[in-house]
């Protein structure tokens, strides 16, 4: 998937695509989280991820975006809740771990004030809790290589 910026730079021209209909979906994301992830996709991986497990994390933070952005910043879920790590441990400590990091290739199937359903594989879900329980949690743009 492209990044929102290379997206709306496409598009410039005034054509329309599925992927123009993925910026009108970004109309209600907060600029922090579009911004916030068009950094990423110029972040070297972190420790503890391998170079193709950061570039998941990439195209799931801009899938996550253009499917679920809108209604999670409504359902009210913070920047952290979504895109926050441990910041000394950012792959190792869940407690910390936002959802977007937790997706590894999965799809959120659904989402609400409390918890988010991703799937596993078929008929699997898992349900991640909407609260963080670390004070230590930062943004992922935020932490140091």
């Amino acid at each position: 998937m492209a990044t929102v910026n290379a997206v709306i730079a496409e598009h410039d021209d005034g054509l329309w695509s599925d992927e123009a209909e993925q910026i009108v979906a970004l109309l209600d994301v907060p600029t922090e989280w579009i911004a916030g992830v068009n950094q990423l996709q110029f972040m070297t991986a972190l420790r503890d991820w391998t170079k193709a497990e950061w570039r998941q994390l990439q195209t799931d933070a801009n899938a996550f975006l253009a499917a679920w952005g809108a209604q999670a910043h409504r359902l009210g879920w913070t920047t952290l809740e979504l895109f926050g790590c441990h910041s000394r441990a950012p792959r190792a400590r869940y407690d910390a771990m936002g959802l977007v990091l937790i997706l590894g290739s999965r799809s959120v199937m659904a989402m609400d004030e409390g918890m988010a359903r991703i799937a596993i594989r078929k008929g699997v879900t898992h349900s991640h809790q909407r609260l963080l329980q670390s004070s230590e949690a930062v943004l992922i743009w935020g932490t140091p290589s």
